[in-house]
């Protein structure tokens, strides 16, 4: 019988390997509405709001279009950073994993070519708790800049991290009372981060339905892959997490492999609705 246990356990591997490799090869056609650089390029004044230091290598490659493209992109990182339990302290000059974080964001930020750096210094993990500090903070932030572009993330949080579900529902609450959308569509243009197909399906990342939004894709080239593989690096503490999440591949070969950043773009009558409707949804929670 042993033998026919190996032929079974080859035959599993081999399946596994067909469906990945065909997941592969039909992805493209399913990630095919592709985000325009011109389109891109009409953001002058970016307000990119995330949860964690690392949040923003995930948008690496668009946030860097900006800032090349003369936008001025600022960057608001809403906590500290402390909570993950598998951050690597022996990289961290003074053991000191707030310090550590905070430095290794503002080196990530300046690669990129963010502006200005806001930390946010909320408590990682629960950002939940406190949804209305950090709705100060984007209002603060939308003072200074008065952003015509705003970047967070969907609603589920791209993998249900409940900080980042948090980050979503912080901006959302934002733009409700900033009133940006009191007297009918604003001139604001929110790009919300998701993930291309088939990854959304493994992650579970979605946008509510109904929303008629369609998913549009920020194809990178070599030098912007470059660009979030060294924004990836900077962040030496959470060299363990990142290779975890690319599956073991490591960053270089996971960009490299998924080269496109994926994003809801929320503009003209679409955005009133959605907000008003996230709000909704975040005091049902």
């Amino acid at each position: 019988m042993r033998p026919f246990r190996w032929i079974r356990a080859i035959a599993v591997v081999l399946a596994v390997g067909f469906v990945f490799l065909a997941f592969i090869g039909i992805a493209p056609a399913f990630n095919r509405a592709r985000l325009s650089p011109e389109k891109a390029a009409q953001a002058k004044r970016v307000l990119a709001v995330l949860a964690h230091a690392d949040d923003e290598v995930m948008s690496a490659g668009l946030l860097h279009h900006f800032a090349q493209s003369g936008a001025r992109v600022h960057l608001l990182t809403l906590t500290d950073g402390a909570a993950n339990p598998n951050s690597n302290l022996e990289v961290c000059e003074d053991r000191d994993i707030r310090d550590c974080r905070a430095r290794e964001v503002r080196n990530a930020a300046k690669r990129i070519g963010i502006e200005e750096l806001t930390l946010g210094m909320l408590p990682d993990s629960k950002l939940l708790e406190h949804v209305e500090e950090g709705a100060l903070l984007v209002r603060e932030a939308w003072k200074r800049l008065e952003p015509d572009t705003v970047l967070t993330v969907e609603p589920s949080g791209l993998n249900g991290n409940a900080d980042h579900r948090a980050a979503h529902i912080i901006v959302m609450n934002a733009l409700h009372q900033l009133e940006l959308t009191k007297n009918g569509p604003p001139d604001v243009r929110v790009y919300l981060t998701t993930l291309p197909f088939p990854l959304n399906l493994v992650l579970r990342s979605r946008m509510p339905k109904g929303g008629g939004v369609a998913m549009e894709h920020f194809l990178l080239d070599e030098a912007m892959v470059r660009v979030k593989t060294e924004v990836a690096s900077l962040h030496a503490s959470q060299a363990g997490t990142l290779q975890k999440m690319s599956w073991g591949l490591g960053p270089s070969v996971l960009f490299r492999w998924m080269s496109r950043e994926s994003f809801w773009v929320l503009e003209g009558s679409a955005l009133p609705s959605f907000v008003e409707a996230s709000v909704e949804a975040s005091v049902v929670q």
